[in-house]
């Protein structure tokens, strides 16, 4: 009855039904002989207490609660044990936050590890007491044993994030633990373990893309090995890309997993769809080093892999204030500075403002790694400069790594070409791309979008790809509908997209394009039909920031046509004049077909540093694009 009563206090706010509860669970207590019975009323005491707690903030509330809680776990039997020590450790955590008593973190810790190795509670249980517990141990500065803790919130996380989920569902689980990579990742660097550090961060970002990569990589090999089990895992797999109905997903999901175990069997399987492992990741870094930036309590780093291993690079002054700093220069000043409403005075202090975000950039990161990695700027025989991957992580994605620079110290673009993966082992399974003499495109041409102002660039671009690539598919207009792009889209290995973005306040601001029908989301992208990769370059705004609830995911427009295929992308993190997009991808096809024939980061690089070196005031219209791939 108490507790009954307290759920119904929950539900209703009712100060009686709370008050009752309360004075039911007492009597319980009272009259319960010892043994599993008194263990019973006690945990109904302890929540009718905490219950109370929260209503009243009465500290004295929550001290009785725990009592009553240490009471239970006391006396519970094996079945028992694990959900009461969840719930000791949650009020102790509770305390522990409002009072910061080390003694109430640490056995708040125990509790909640303890639950979380019994595999009697409920995966997503276990989840959220090793995520906590992790919490716990990192702010205690028990580093190795937080690392330890948010490893097995991972691997409980993949596995509850399974595609027996519906993509929101999905997403909503992820988005509660959107943290839990990089604290992972800072726990087991200030363990002084930044190897592992990269693993954890590679097993808990991209889950919901990584199957489609790993899949896709394998494709080929595992065809020749066994065909049977291939055709009938594709079309599995397929088949969940598309279900709605909960229960076919579920049976899907378990035969996918019967599959997979069977294709485990096979020699050289053995790892099949496992998370990669740190010499894996390495192979990935083996054509220049990959930066992963953490931002950090206590003081932020960057981790540079390379084929060879990994390094730590202390970041200073990359603090959560700085991270606001550059984010009021550098997008605000985009919004000033694009804003065709204000006066050219404005918009100019617009421009200074994201040249000066790009100067503290450099001064707080990419002044300090580029100096670390020690790469010569002298390039090849070609001229190329040498290469270099970003890999931001949480909140840091935001940022034009690739165009930081001050004037009298250095600049990126100058020494290095920069690119960007959105994990390190999507490098490992992506492979270079250049168009052949026969590529014909798909062209998708939106000059006028019912309910947007007009775009008549887009035409000029149309223009531009059917002059360069003859014979290319053009949807133009009321051609350009959703089901006309998702159809086209598997037949071809090149895309260009000239065409209106928007973002959806429902889906925390997840970017989606505007067609001449409606939105299409990165989840309705088709699978490409080529096996080589290809490149998409998105010529509209802002395609390449992520959801602000799961910044670890990089699920943004970019990566929606990396999972469908496309291995070289083009896209950019905020708004951009329109006629600059248009000269920006005239510049960089020019650089990527003959007689330059560069590779798609070299002629985003190169097409970047023609148009800074022209206007070197208006980064508005060159810092923004970045290029996503090998």
């Amino acid at each position: 009855m108490a507790l009954w009563l307290s759920w119904r206090a929950g539900e209703t706010r009712s100060a009686d039904d709370l008050a009752e509860s309360l004075a039911c669970a007492r009597r319980a207590v009272a009259a319960a002989p010892e043994g599993r019975v008194q263990g019973v009323a006690s945990a109904a005491l302890s929540a009718s207490l905490y219950a109370h707690h929260v209503r009243t903030g009465d500290p004295a509330l929550l001290t009785e609660a725990i009592d009553r809680a240490r009471a239970a776990v006391a006396v519970a039997d094996a079945a028992e044990l694990p959900e009461r020590r969840l719930t000791l450790g949650t009020l102790l955590n509770n305390r522990f936050v409002r009072t910061a008593a080390a003694s109430d973190g640490r056995e708040a810790a125990d509790c909640l590890r303890m639950a979380a190795h019994s595999d009697r509670l409920r995966p997503l249980r276990r989840a959220r007491g090793a995520w906590h517990a992790g919490k716990l141990a990192n702010t205690l500065e028990g580093w190795a044993q937080a690392a330890d803790d948010l490893a097995l919130a991972i691997a409980l996380l993949r596995e509850l994030a399974g595609p027996h989920l519906g993509a929101r569902d999905r997403e909503r689980l992820l988005a509660e633990f959107a943290p839990l990579p990089t604290l992972a990742a800072s726990a087991a660097t200030n363990a002084g373990r930044p190897e592992r550090a990269v693993e954890l961060l590679e097993h808990g970002r991209g889950v919901l893309y990584a199957d489609t990569s790993a899949l896709r990589e394998h494709a080929t090999r595992l065809a020749a090995a066994a065909p049977g089990p291939a055709a009938d895992l594709e079309r599995t797999s397929e088949a969940l890309r598309t279900e709605r109905d909960p229960g076919r997903r579920h049976r899907l999901a378990a035969h996918r997993d019967a599959l997979t175990a069977r294709i485990r069997q096979l020699p050289g399987f053995e790892c099949f769809l496992e998370p990669p492992v740190l010499p894996e990741i390495l192979r990935g870094c083996a054509a220049g080093p990959v930066v992963v930036p953490l931002l950090q309590e206590g003081g932020s780093m960057a981790l540079i892999v390379t084929a060879s291993g990994v390094r730590l690079l202390p970041l200073p002054n990359l603090t959560a204030k700085t991270l606001r700093q550059l984010g009021r220069d550098i997008l605000g000043g985009a919004d000033t500075a694009l804003d065709a409403k204000l006066p050219v005075t404005r918009r100019m202090l617009g421009e200074y403002a994201i040249s000066a975000g790009l100067a503290l950039l450099w001064d707080v990161v990419v002044g300090p790694v580029l100096e670390e990695v020690a790469l010569s700027a002298n390039g090849g025989a070609d001229g190329a400069r040498p290469k270099l991957w970003w890999c931001p992580t949480g909140p840091l994605s935001i940022l034009p790594f690739h165009a930081a620079g001050r004037h009298e110290s250095g600049n990126a673009l100058d020494l290095v070409t920069s690119s960007y993966t959105p994990t390190l082992r999507a490098l490992a399974r992506t492979h270079p791309w250049q168009p052949a003499p026969d590529t014909r495109p798909l062209v998708v041409a939106l000059p006028r979008t019912p309910g947007t102002v007009a775009l008549p660039a887009a035409d000029l671009e149309a223009a531009l790809l059917t002059t360069l690539f003859p014979g290319c598919r053009l949807l133009r207009g009321p051609a350009a509908s959703r089901a006309n792009v998702t159809a086209a889209l598997p037949d071809h290995e090149m895309v260009h997209l000239a065409c209106h973005t928007g973002q959806d306040r429902d889906r925390d601001y997840e970017s989606h394009l505007l067609l001449h029908d409606g939105k299409l989301h990165h989840p309705d992208l088709p699978l490409t039909g080529t096996r080589r990769g290809g490149l998409a370059f998105l010529s509209a705004c802002g395609t390449a920031l992520s959801r602000l609830d799961l910044p670890d995911e990089s699920l943004n427009l970019l990566s929606g046509f990396h999972a469908a295929g496309f291995s070289q992308l083009i896209g950019s993190l905020w708004p951009v004049d329109d006629h600059a997009t248009t000269r920006m991808a005239e510049a960089f096809y020019t650089n990527l077909l003959p007689p330059a024939w560069m590779t798609a980061a070299a002629a985003l690089h190169a097409a970047a540093r023609t148009h800074r070196d022209r206007e070197p005031d208006r980064p508005s219209r060159w810092a923004a694009y970045l290029h996503v791939g090998p």
